[in-house]
């Protein structure tokens, strides 16, 4: 077998210099040098950038809705029925849990964007059940979901995934072609740079209404 490189998440079991997999692996092969996971670098990275509390809010909010749908078949079953109704033609019709340490897998934050109207639309009758635990939780979840600031870091969430996912795409492909990526890199902090551009600011608020 011919090995000329390797690269893991950075978990202790995998990344040790002496009797972890790394370390064996690279005693049997030795020009498999091991390298830290380009793309898990990036998540890394990104995740230390959201570190604001109301952007850590929003991300706490949007995984306690969708874990508060998968709990129980009767949620499950109220919001198919809406995205039924309201979305006949979407076939999308459950929530993706988000990875804590996977920032880029936000990009699923579109489903979630998505079917937000049938996610606030069952919340709001979730709320009339007679099961206070449902409807304590369901009260709770849809007043937080209907904060401004929630919707406005929910859209920013959206966008900031969605630019890096072609990036994190190509950082994971086994071959890469590195002029790629770097244009890539480029793109993506030049676009982040004119984050505060007036064209990036309508396009929120063009979102939003």
């Amino acid at each position: 077998m011919k090995m000329h490189g390797q690269g893991y998440d950075g978990g202790s079991l995998m990344e040790g210099k002496f009797k972890d997999i790394q370390a064996q692996i690279s005693a049997d092969y030795p020009l498999a040098l091991y390298v830290h996971c380009a793309c898990h670098v990036l998540n890394l990275a990104l995740t230390t950038a959201s570190n604001l509390p109301s952007v850590r809010w929003s991300m706490r909010t949007i995984q306690d809705i969708i874990t508060f749908y998968k709990g129980g078949q009767k949620h499950a079953a109220a919001l198919k029925n809406a995205v039924l109704v309201l979305f006949p033609s979407y076939s999308k019709i459950t929530l993706v849990s988000l990875c804590t340490t996977r920032w880029v897998e936000r990009h699923d934050a579109d489903r979630f964007v998505e079917l937000f109207p049938a996610i606030l639309q069952t919340l709001d009758t979730l709320e009339q059940v007679s099961d206070p635990d449902t409807s304590g939780k369901a009260d709770i979840l849809c007043r937080r979901a209907k904060e401004f600031e929630f919707v406005v870091n929910m859209l920013i969430i959206k966008f900031v995934a969605a630019l890096m996912l072609t990036l994190s795409t190509n950082l994971q492909k086994v071959i890469k072609n590195l002029v790629t990526v770097c244009d890539l890199i480029q793109d993506d902090t030049r676009l982040l740079e004119s984050i505060f551009a007036d064209k990036i600011k309508y396009s929120v608020c063009r979102n939003l209404c």
